[in-house]
């Protein structure tokens, strides 16, 4: 039973694709016109007759909240509003249930069929071909709303004046009739918030109504004749229907004005802004926001490869929107030309998500810090390589004493979250614990003070939209706020004349009290008055002052300050009484709100992010449901929100055991079905977002759940701060017109909004939007949304073994990095820093430095493949098998320890860097002009140098500065340091970023509607004019490209930029460990082959001076040996082939489809008897030895075998 069950809304239109039936094929042209009729003519007829017959008697043994859930319906979905309108008996229940479903089969028949049955089997169109009048279709919106509107309000008046047709109705019967009518535009009123066509909605609503209507005149007689006791009803359908009358003139002034659609927003209002917290960018002229080094990137040879910041940057949006994509996506790696003028544009999303990964890292660090002192034999690594874990690991395998950095972190995770008490704990312990808990309550206080935790307005809007409860306003707190601003400024007009009523009436009073004297009466009056009209006027000013106050509302103290400004004194309720009433409904309705949120967050647990492991539910698939449904037998109930009462009310529901195993096992359903918006398998949501961002649907304490979840705490870690850290920074840079965090379609109407008023065309705006969204996607880590997916699998599998097999070398490549240290730091910077390295713990500290400000982390994170390899799956919980292997082999291989070193080396270097010039800027020294854009591009500007100038820097003893922002106090300068030194690092020693790579390499791809259409593919419901479509194995072609990108910009175009500061020596130590590269990599026998120019171009191409061009240069040659096109040039291929067209083509998608066609071409050879070849060809295709260290033994082994196949031939 529930607390509070109210008349749900009268009709709503019903979502496809929910039912029972199937179509297994498109629909043939008889199942399409008995659809339209079905929708044009019997739905409409057989509604009019259910809602002008008499209902059944209620049965009291019936509980229709039962019978929903029975059937799996939600209480608050379409369906189940919709059976609950006629829910008096089972039977009526079954009978509104039975005919919801057959008209949402027939909607889906009509979108299934093709134009030509739809046309031909269509009635409006026959009937307009007849009567030769195309009012309908072609006179537009404007005729069909006045036909919709002048229907309703004729059919209003009729109802209220008791009519002509009300009387050939026989009275009942024509308020039904007219509220069917006004029903159907409700109806258009939730299908137009669907993102329908509103024309067409209006055409199908005002054709419905008007056969409502037609049906209900043509059955009055008859039903009314023998049905007098409808008369009974009269007062409850005039009721609804006075209900339906006003909404449908609100919807009608809706479609009229649309005063709230983004798209068609006033000039003068701005959709989205900069947060409080974020500093807003320059206003920009419009040329300056554009590449430097125009002279490359105007030409071809850059814009051959297409990506969203070039697209953006090079297109005619205003300066003001190219600056907000920048906000988004800049990494600083390439130079524009309001950094010529000493602007930054300011710390971008992207950046600001990759400095806060030094969250988690600084919290794992300490506790390996801890770790190491609980085990007696220490926690010695290389490089992060954790040589004492692996011995750990070792002893623990043979039942030795042992304690891995694993074990010690379940143990914290065990305490914390069964709430051990500290007495109990061991000193390391405790503080290992501390550490955890001081981390999220950190989160909990930045995600609160951007609006995105706890009472805020976004997790009630999150609510609301989850349980489809709140369709018709943001929030419920907006609804709150709106609808007390639109009282107030009814109120304020009503105390205006209240005002000048009684002050005309004093003035009266006190002319005739001059002349004549007054009355006692009169006197009693005036003296009323005298005391009255002060209060009267205080009351405006608090109004007033409400209503003009711009409220943020961040938090429930945020609303009641709404309230708080409305404080009444007795005599001004007095005065006011609708307007004490109002602020006393409306604190009802705040104090109902706390009492809900309150009531959820309290789970009588620390806050521990849930992630549940499918593989361990599965093997305990009947322990983990008993343990669900016995929750749900001792709490059985949930919280629903009322949108009559606007309160959120508990709903009870069955206990009995066959009800809560149901329940139950639907709940371990979804739990192993859900994948999150951001491909993250096991973080279930169930109605909304769990964790964090929103209360949990499954409120079981985790001490309950533990078994069954994710508890290892480094990947819990990873896992959280990856999700949350980049929906903060979005929701700190952006904000919408109330203060609230922005949504992401927010931006792109203010985007839209902007490019409209500069004349772009909806082409070149949808292209824009949909790159903005493609690099949001990507940053957010929402790019693959079905990671579980059979292509998936099979993409990660290929790009797999291809890496295994390829990439045994990929540690010699990585020894190019050290070139580029020489880009940003002056030569002594760099023999400094050398020379300072030796010292004890000098690197170790830049190390330290460098993981708080979120890089240097793909060690810990087994993640140092996206060197080269994009993450298309974006799952933090990657601990399978084949993820052991391949974080040991890029370990093995030395591709991680290098680059680390790499990147520590630059740390060390760059943080002098970054504080030498930041105070030669605050001590008012010259700066050359590459400093100048230094500082510019990573977002330090005049204020910002004397701030890192002035905190508290150590200094080796050949004077090389240390930053050790631990112990800055300005916290401002902290991250602004921090950002710059991260940013900077990741642009030298390369991993490519989203401003740097083209949308495909994440495996989507944006098909322009006019072509998608043609072969069958929908519009996007998130990327106008573009149809989506989602696989890893469209990324396969970009396999190996992420450093190759990355480099065109971070150094190709930095040469051209003038962005490189010791252009000779970056350029000599390239070409020399490029050429050690090449040389290492290479047989002896074939070096000695090789001519001088061949040497000197394959050290340029290992150089990754233009890396893009040079790799494009070697995959012409070889495709050109493959369809026999003869060598142009005097430079030999990298790999040298027979033709082989097959091969050529197949190589057009990437080194994955290479080596599957070469395992084809190993059983080609196989099956032609070429045993030689065909064993030579399958051990260089087994994976993993191609290891630079086991090479040898590899070509030892393919020799070998060889010699076997030969002997068989």
């Amino acid at each position: 039973m529930s607390d509070s069950i109210t008349t749900p809304p009268l009709r709503q239109a019903f979502p496809p694709n929910k039912i029972g039936y199937q179509l297994k094929n498109d629909p043939k042209f008889t199942e399409t016109l008995r659809a339209n009729i079905e929708k044009r003519f019997i739905n409409p007829y057989n509604e009019t007759i259910t809602n002008s017959s008499l209902p059944p008697l209620p049965d009291a043994n019936f509980n229709y909240a039962d019978y929903l859930l029975e059937r799996g319906i939600s209480l608050t979905s379409a369906k189940g509003r919709y059976i609950a309108r006629y829910a008096q008996t089972k039977e009526s229940s079954d009978a509104a249930l039975e005919r919801y479903e057959k008209q949402i089969h027939y909607q889906e028949v009509l979108e299934r069929s093709g134009f030509l049955n739809l046309v031909g089997s269509d009635p409006l169109f026959w009937g307009e071909v007849a009567t030769g009048t195309k009012l309908l279709s072609m006179a537009g919106k404007e005729a069909t709303k006045k036909i919709v509107s002048e229907s309703i309000e004729n059919g209003l008046e009729l109802g209220v004046q008791k009519s002509l047709l009300e009387k050939n109705l026989r009275g009942t019967i024509a308020p039904t009739a007219f509220f069917e009518g006004v029903a159907n535009v409700l109806d258009a009123t939730t299908r137009l918030n669907m993102n329908e066509d509103a024309s067409t909605v209006i055409k199908q609503e005002a054709f419905d109504y008007a056969i409502a209507v037609a049906s209900a005149t043509a059955v009055g007689y008859g039903f009314g004749k023998y049905n007098q006791a409808q008369f009974e009803q009269q007062e409850l359908v005039k009721r609804r229907y006075d209900i339906a009358r006003n909404n449908a003139k609100e919807f009608m002034g809706g479609v009229n004005s649309k005063p709230d659609n983004p798209w068609t927003q006033s000039k003068d209002r701005e959709i989205v802004s900069y947060g409080p917290d974020v500093e807003p960018p320059p206003k920009f002229a419009d040329e300056d926001v554009a590449y430097m080094g125009e002279w490359f990137t105007n030409t071809i040879f850059y814009k051959a490869l297409p990506t969203a910041m070039k697209t953006w940057i090079m297109s005619n949006a205003p300066a003001a929107t190219k600056t907000r994509f920048l906000r988004l996506a800049n990494d600083g790696g390439v130079g524009f030309k309001f950094n010529q003028l000493g602007d930054g544009v300011g710390e971008s999303v992207a950046q600001e998500a990759a400095m806060l990964q030094g969250k988690w890292a600084g919290v794992w660090t300490d506790i390996h810090d801890l770790w190491s002192q609980a085990t007696t034999r220490g926690g010695a690594s290389v490089l992060d390589v954790q040589v004492q874990n692996t011995l750990e690991k070792i002893r623990k395998m043979r039942g030795k004493e042992s304690l891995t950095i694993d074990d010690f972190g379940d143990t914290l995770v065990a305490h914390y979250m069964n709430q051990t008490p500290l007495s109990e704990l061991t000193a390391l312990e405790r503080k290992g614990v501390e550490i955890l808990s001081t981390h999220l309550k950190e989160w909990d206080k930045m995600l609160n003070e951007v609006g995105l935790l706890g009472k805020h307005d976004s997790i009630i809007n999150q609510i609301a939209n989850a349980t489809d409860q709140l369709s018709s306003s943001k929030s419920i707190m907006g609804d709150i706020l709106k609808a007390n601003r639109s009282f107030l400024i009814k109120e304020s007009e009503n105390i205006k004349k209240r005002i000048a009523t009684k002050t005309t009436k004093l003035e009266q009073l006190n002319k005739t009290f001059e002349t004549r004297g007054l009355t006692a009466k009169q006197a009693d009056f005036r003296a009323r008055l005298i005391d009255e009209l002060p209060e009267l006027k205080n009351a405006l000013r608090s109004v007033n002052n409400s209503i003009s106050n711009r409220y943020t509302l961040r938090s429930m103290k945020d609303l009641t300050k709404v309230l708080d400004d409305l404080r009444l004194t007795p005599k001004q309720k007095k005065a006011l009484g609708n307007l004490s009433k109002h602020r006393d409904k409306m604190q009802e309705r705040i104090n109902n709100l706390r009492a809900y949120l309150d009531g959820q967050a309290d789970l009588g647990e620390p806050f521990f992010p849930r992630y549940f492991n499918h593989r361990e539910i599965i093997n305990r698939r009947d322990e983990f449901t008993e343990i669900i449904r016995k929750e749900y037998a001792e709490n059985p109930f949930v919280f629903s929100y009322n949108t009559k009462s606007q309160k959120f009310e508990k709903v009870d529901l069955p206990n009995d055991y066959a009800s809560t195993l149901k329940r139950a096992q639907q709940t371990v359903n979804k739990i192993l079905d859900e994948t999150d918006e951001d491909g993250m398998v096991g973080a279930y949501f169930g109605a909304g977002k769990s964790k964090h961002f929103m209360h949990r649907e499954l409120d079981i304490p985790n001490s309950k759940l533990k078994d069954c979840m994710v508890t290892n705490l480094k990947d819990i870690l990873v896992a959280y701060n990856s999700k949350v850290a980049p929906k903060y920074a979005f929701a700190k840079q952006f904000r919408n017109a109330d203060g609230n965090p922005a949504s992401l379609d927010e931006v792109i109407a203010q985007n839209t909004k902007e490019m409209t008023e500069a004349g772009l065309t909806t082409k070149e705006i949808n292209r824009l939007n949909k790159d903005f969204i493609g690099t949001y996607d990507r940053i957010v880590g929402r790019v693959m949304t079905k990671p579980d997916s059979l292509n998936t699998r099979a993409a990660e599998w290929l790009r797999t073994a291809t890496q295994w097999t390829y990439l045994g070398g990929a540690g010699q490549a990585a020894i190019a990095d050290f070139s580029n240290l020489f880009l940003d730091h002056e030569m002594r910077t760099i023999a400094k820093g050398i020379t300072a390295s030796i010292e004890e713990g000098v690197l170790k500290s830049a190390a330290k430095e460098l993981k708080k400000a979120g890089d240097g982390l793909e060690m810990i994170q087994g993640q140092f493949h996206l060197k080269y390899m994009e993450n298309i799956s974006a799952n933090p919980f990657k601990n399978a098998l084949t993820d052991k292997i391949n974080h040991g082999f890029y370990t093995f291989n030395l591709l991680g320890p290098a680059t680390l070193a790499a990147k520590n080396m630059d740390a060390l270097f760059r943080g002098h860097t970054i504080i030498d010039i930041a105070t030669k800027k605050a001590n008012n020294k010259k700066l050359s002009n590459w400093e100048s854009v230094f500082l510019s591009r990573y977002n330090i500007n005049d204020d910002m140098a004397k701030r890192i100038a002035a905190s508290p820097v150590d200094k080796t003893k050949n004077q090389l500065y240390l930053a050790n922002t631990d112990a800055w106090t300005d916290q401002g300068a902290v991250e602004a340091f921090r950002s710059a030194l991260r940013s900077g690092v990741t642009n030298r020693i390369i991993m490519g970023t989203p401003a740097d790579k083209p949308l495909a390499m994440s495996g989507k791809s944006y098909v322009p509607m006019d072509i998608a259409k043609m072969i069958g593919m929908k519009e996007s419901p998130r990327v106008k004019g573009y149809a989506e479509l989602e696989s890893p194995l469209l990324a396969l072609p970009f396999t190996f490209y992420t450093y190759t990108v990355g480099a065109l910009n971070k150094v190709t175009t930095n040469y051209a930029q003038g962005l490189v500061r010791n252009k000779a020596a970056h350029f000599i130590m390239a070409m020399f460990l490029g050429y050690t590269i090449v040389k290492a990599r290479t047989p002896s026998f074939a070096w000695n082959e090789m001519s001088v120019e061949d040497r000197a171009l394959r050290a340029f191409d290992f150089s990754g001076l233009a890396a893009f061009y040079s790799d494009m240069f070697y995959r012409s040659l070889e495709m050109g040996m493959a369809f026999d096109i003869a060598n142009p040039t005097p430079f030999e291929p990298k790999f040298k082939q027979d033709p082989d067209a097959v091969g050529g083509i197949s190589s057009i998608f990437g080194a994955p489809a290479d080596y599957a066609y070469d395992n084809v071409r190993m059983i080609q050879m196989f099956a032609r008897g070429e045993y030689e070849e065909g064993m030579e060809q399958g051990v260089m295709n087994i994976p993993l030895l191609g290891n630079m260290f086991i090479k040898d033994l590899r070509n030892d082994l393919k020799n070998v075998l060889g010699d076997f196949g030969a002997s068989l031939e």
